[in-house]
């Protein structure tokens, strides 16, 4: 799948963010093991000779049996290819996910954003994300 490409490139772009990530890391069938669990949605942008630009992977996080009132979905990796940026890719996909969600019965969608990106900050906070909790981490 033309996301496997896409993956690689998310994690090329956040190893700038996060010195612990390998930049030259390769994913080959990440997307083709989860494509058909009920509760995994993928979306994909495409330009108009059909390429893949852009995904946004989303996926149910809660259980019935869990601690949770309402289900949570997780974006898992949201992605679009640097010249197709600022163009409403990325909130479209955000979109579509959020119909996805709502239609799992989701009341609830998170991420998790690298806190040095401010673009993608500035994306989700302009989308209605809120911060909700912080991560923390100490280098040895």
């Amino acid at each position: 799948i033309e996301c496997n490409k896409l993956l690689n490139k998310l994690i090329e772009n956040e190893s700038k963010y996060d010195k612990n990530i390998k930049s030259n890391y390769i994913i080959n069938e990440y997307f083709e093991e989860i494509h058909n669990n009920k509760n995994n949605c993928l979306f994909i942008a495409k330009d108009n000779d059909n390429l893949a630009i852009g995904y946004i992977f989303c996926k149910i996080i809660t259980n019935d049996n869990g601690p949770y009132k309402n289900h949570i979905v997780l974006i898992d990796g949201l992605y679009v290819n640097e010249q197709y940026r600022h163009k409403g890719i990325a909130t479209n996909l955000i979109n579509e996910c959020k119909k996805w969600a709502k239609e799992a019965g989701a009341t609830i969608i998170e991420l998790n954003v690298m806190s040095e990106n401010i673009n993608a900050i500035n994306l989700y906070q302009n989308i209605g994300f809120k911060e909700l909790e912080k991560k923390m981490r100490l280098n040895l």
